[in-house]
């Protein structure tokens, strides 16, 4: 089979989508299918020192005048037409994903698109009339325009969890009723490496929250800083690991602002390796994003025995059990507050407890990338048959 993959950005670019495809990729190389990342040129060349299992076609990208440039949807035609498709998969709303559904509706290939983005919170949280109700909705209703006429245009539609569907349930309209769930799954080079590169943490003592993703707003991490500002006050002994890239001498500053500088320790962007040491000697994997739709580094985190703390009915909550492998509570920082002492005293006080609770959360594993890349195949070959009809 060969699978045309839709990317609007692609490693080294780290995010949720790239690290799906790539994954998926990987697994429908192993099985014997040809793939190729249709993905937009990056302005580093030294971005280009990635080595893949797959083929990655990367085209000129102007992100003003892309739809309007002739000549670009050409060279992309001409790249899937000797590629020859069997179908046609997208998984982010860019330009490459919108010429690829294009062209699967033009050569009858079957396409389909795996939701895994909060359009509508995004749009709210950058939203300029956020202080106007009717503004508000306004503007962010005509933002949703785009991506509701992407999922129209598509065969099929897939979401990574059931909220990032019934939240934003105008974009689906009736399609949300055929709509398929696939949640993410997670690498088993994690959970194979007992120790991982170690890490250099000497705060023995301290209890450990840890967190692994793009530093930027929209994770919610200024509120996990003021969950730290509160634990301070109250005189705990804690540290916060924060592993990624993104705006980092942004939340530095923050950090001195609130006098938790000495409580934050920014580790930047971490291998396979020295994340899985980090989660194996973190505590809590702290997640209060609302943004994400099933968060892959909260699933290997739980898998090292890290447990997850998230917001209520969010993609990521789908998956907890609550004091299995994490709780889900209300997006409110006292009580955030008050679940991470629970969790520092039932340490202190109770070792026995909490090592069981650690394992709990280890045992309650996901699906392995192996696995998830055979639903989407069944699904595919599943659709060719039925055009072929």
């Amino acid at each position: 089979m060969n699978i045309a993959l839709l990317s609007g950005s692609f490693l080294p670019t780290l995010g949720g989508a790239e690290v799906v495809v790539d994954s998926l990729a990987k697994e429908f190389v192993k099985k014997g299918h040809n793939v190729t990342v249709f993905t937009e040129t990056l302005t580093d060349k030294q971005d280009y020192e990635c080595n893949f299992d797959y083929n990655v076609y990367r085209f000129p990208y102007n992100a003003k005048y892309c739809m309007l440039q002739k000549n670009i949807t050409n060279v992309f035609n001409k790249k899937m037409l000797l590629f020859k498709p069997d179908v046609i998969h997208s998984f982010l709303c860019g330009c490459s994903d919108w010429m690829g559904i294009k062209y699967g509706k033009k050569y009858n290939i079957p396409t389909f698109f795996t939701a895994q983005t909060n359009w509508k919170y995004i749009y709210q949280q950058r939203s300029p009339f956020k202080n106007n109700p009717l503004l508000n909705k306004m503007y962010v209703n005509a933002l949703l325009t785009g991506p509701a006429k992407f999922i129209k245009n598509v065969d099929y539609t897939t979401s990574v969890c059931k909220s990032v569907v019934c939240s934003q349930s105008e974009l689906w309209g009736d399609r949300i009723k055929d709509n398929v769930v696939i949640y993410n799954g997670y690498n088993k080079e994690l959970i194979m490496n007992e120790t991982g590169k170690d890490q250099d943490i000497s705060d023995n003592e301290a209890f450990k929250l840890c967190y692994a993703g793009r530093v930027s707003d929209e994770k919610n991490l200024l509120f996990s800083f003021n969950v730290c500002k509160e634990l301070k006050k109250q005189n705990r002994l804690f540290v916060f690991y924060i592993a990624g890239s993104g705006k980092i001498e942004e939340y530095k500053k923050l950090a001195y602002s609130l006098d938790i500088q000495d409580n934050v320790r920014f580790l930047g962007r971490l291998n396979l390796n020295e994340l899985s040491s980090i989660y194996r000697k973190s505590d809590v994997f702290l997640f209060p994003s609302v943004f994400d739709c099933d968060s892959i580094a909260c699933i290997e985190s739980r898998l090292c025995g890290c447990p997850t703390l998230c917001v209520k009915n969010t993609g990521t909550s789908e998956r907890i059990i609550d004091g299995q492998n994490g709780f889900a509570i209300e997006e409110n920082v006292d009580e955030f507050v008050k679940k991470i002492i629970e969790l520092i005293n039932m340490k202190s006080m109770d070792n026995d407890s909490y090592l069981n609770f650690r394992a709990t959360t280890t045992s309650l594993a996901a699906d392995t990338w192996r696995n998830v890349s055979e639903q989407y195949l069944h699904l595919y070959q599943k659709a060719i048959d039925e055009n072929r009809r």
